[in-house]
């Protein structure tokens, strides 16, 4: 038997709508148990690390008296997807669906580069549009339900491995910079393991098909990196500051796996985001010590 490699694996992720709702944020919320199902609601991203993955914790029986020096039996505590993926920062289109994921609102501004937004420039720049990535204004909470592919290679196609994972939430994203390094983006996400039989609730077996047919996958230009030798800055307060190298970590903190399983299934229910948190870290090259 030949040994798989798995650098033609897939990893893609769709936000989770509603199509019946009004605005966008509307779609979004409502999103819950509406897995993504067409070939095109996905953006699909190459990957430099790929851990997301389905779980199914175990536990032992406790030690019993007159038992056995081994546990006596064993059972499942509960079953789910998760796990972290990395990647370096495609600047088209895609990346911002992840930062979407992370943080939950979006606006848009037509004809001014983020340096001229942030300044409140007059000046315009036609053609350029500069997208704000946010908490939701009037739900800070709110995090927006994913489904992700994850596609297993193999030199016969007919023995491809396709999974599907539903109502995800992103944990934690991390975009790092680097001097004469691109720019890279980590990830670590959790979901529900979905129903195999078309239906949304899980519990009816999970979508971990052979050969699933999801038409090519396509990604946003490989030229389309970023290098922090080329352009970018680091400011506080509008003061710029030369660093090496410098991370932005936005952590959000969904109800944990093991407290939503409830009595009936070993899946959870639902990750509601409990509280969120943001860190900036820079390794400053120091010039004066007047910081």
């Amino acid at each position: 038997m030949a040994m798989q490699l798995p650098n033609n694996a897939l990893f893609g992720l769709g936000i989770q709508q509603n199509d019946t709702s009004f605005t966008e944020h509307d779609k979004m919320a409502g999103g819950y148990e509406h897995r993504r199902t067409v070939d095109g609601d996905f953006s699909y991203f190459p990957l430099t690390d790929f851990g997301v993955g389905p779980v199914k914790n175990q536990d032992n029986l406790p030690p019993e008296i007159g038992g056995k020096a081994l546990p006596t039996g064993a059972f499942v505590s509960g079953t789910w997807a998760e796990g972290a993926a990395s990647m370096i920062a495609r600047l088209d289109e895609r990346l911002g669906w992840v930062l979407l994921a992370g943080l939950g609102d979006v606006s848009t501004i037509s004809d001014q580069t983020i340096a001229q937004h942030l300044d409140e420039e007059a000046d315009t720049t036609a053609g350029v549009y500069t997208h704000a990535f946010r908490f939701y204004d009037t739900d800070q909470y709110f995090i927006p339900w994913l489904t992700i592919r994850r596609l297993l290679p193999h030199t016969t196609t007919a023995s491809s491995l396709g999974e599907v994972f539903q109502d995800g939430k992103m944990r934690s994203l991390t975009i790092t910079g680097a001097a004469g390094a691109p720019v890279t983006c980590d990830m670590d996400l959790v979901a529900r393991l979905p129903s195999g039989d078309g239906g949304s609730t899980p519990g009816a077996g999970t979508d971990f098909d052979y050969d699933p047919g999801w038409t090519a996958a396509t990604f946003d230009d490989f030229d389309d990196f970023a290098v922090t030798s080329c352009d970018g800055h680091f400011k506080v307060e509008n003061t710029e500051f030369k660093v090496t190298n410098v991370a932005v970590t936005l952590t959000n903190q969904p109800l944990a796996p093991a407290q939503s399983v409830h009595i009936g299934t070993t899946h959870p229910l639902d990750y509601p985001n409990l509280g969120r948190n943001c860190q900036v870290t820079a390794t400053i090259l120091i010039e004066d010590y007047n910081l």
